[in-house]
């Protein structure tokens, strides 16, 4: 089964690697339909979306506001276009472009095994299997499913919470009222996964504090915008290639319980939104650049 979702999901990366390489995409919606933005602008918002921008001037005549996921003329607010990131996408190379990087002498192993990874799904492949494995077989503590068919975005649920833990007692009220038994993260793994850790979004409930990631506000120094990222030592400096999602899942979960995050409002059903997750995840790095604790 797993195999035929592999196969329904990433047919396009499964080729050569001299001839395709991954991409994000962004596109903006005309009245006709969805348009991708050019090469140049899709890096450049990729970039700030990534530093956890709330909004950037992309040319003279627009603005991207990412928190409202849309695209603002800037000499008249009231005219705006909606917007999505979409992706990896993949995209064929031009014959006579050489796929390797400039060389300025021999190519190291470690170099060689990551120009591999970056357009190479396999270990993605096999680590969703891993992780459906260990659901069917009952012995996770959580569910994992594909967000959209894309192999590159998992929802993760999260259950069975230690009863002595502060996380236990907050969702039990919140299943209470609302009915809802557990807390949904999402993986986003970038194109150099698994070079590089895939960023964690600690979707719903709003848990706050802990190790959920916070943004400080320029009101006064003790109120915080708590904005659903994840701050760790392993998503970090800590990262390893080695590291696989069912064990960094199950990391998250413990550290949910060390932290013993509360949920923000528990009379609302809310949610934070991936951007506010990675701004408050690049103020977390920022702040922890020079921590050694965190190496």
């Amino acid at each position: 089964m797993l195999e035929l979702v592999f196969q329904s999901i990433v047919p396009r990366l499964q080729q050569r690697r001299s001839t395709y390489f991954v991409h994000m995409s962004w596109l903006w919606k005309t009245d006709k339909g969805w348009k991708e933005y050019s090469k140049e602008d899709i890096e450049a918002i990729e970039d700030q979306f990534k530093k956890g921008k709330k909004r950037f001037d992309l040319n003279a005549t627009y603005a991207i506001d990412f928190k409202n996921m849309i695209q603002v003329r800037k000499d008249d607010p009231t005219r705006q276009r909606n917007i999505k990131r979409e992706g990896p996408a993949v995209e064929p190379r031009a014959q006579d472009e050489d796929p390797r990087p400039a060389k300025k002498g021999k190519q190291t192993k470690t170099e060689k095994v990551a120009e591999e990874l970056r357009v190479n799904p396999k270990r993605l492949q096999r680590d969703f299997k891993i992780t459906k494995d260990a659901e069917a077989k009952g012995v996770a503590p959580f569910t994992c499913e594909l967000i959209d068919e894309d192999l590159y975005q998992w929802e993760i649920k999260l259950r069975e919470f230690d009863p002595s833990s502060e996380l236990y007692k907050e969702m039990s009220k919140y299943e209470k009222k609302h009915g809802i038994d557990h807390v949904t993260i999402r993986l986003y793994f970038p194109g150099d996964y698994p070079l590089e850790a895939p960023f964690v979004h600690i979707v719903s409930p709003k848990l706050v504090g802990g190790f959920v990631s916070v943004e400080p506000t320029t009101l006064t120094d003790d109120q915080q915008i708590f904005s659903g990222g994840m701050c760790a030592s392993v998503l970090m400096q800590g990262w390893s290639a080695g590291i696989v999602p069912e064990s960094l899942i199950l990391q998250i979960r413990t550290l949910l319980h060390e932290g013993n995050p509360r949920i923000y409002n528990m009379n609302k059903i809310e949610s934070w939104s991936e951007n506010e997750a990675r701004s408050g995840f690049q103020s977390a790095k920022q702040a922890h650049a020079n921590d050694k604790s965190f190496e």
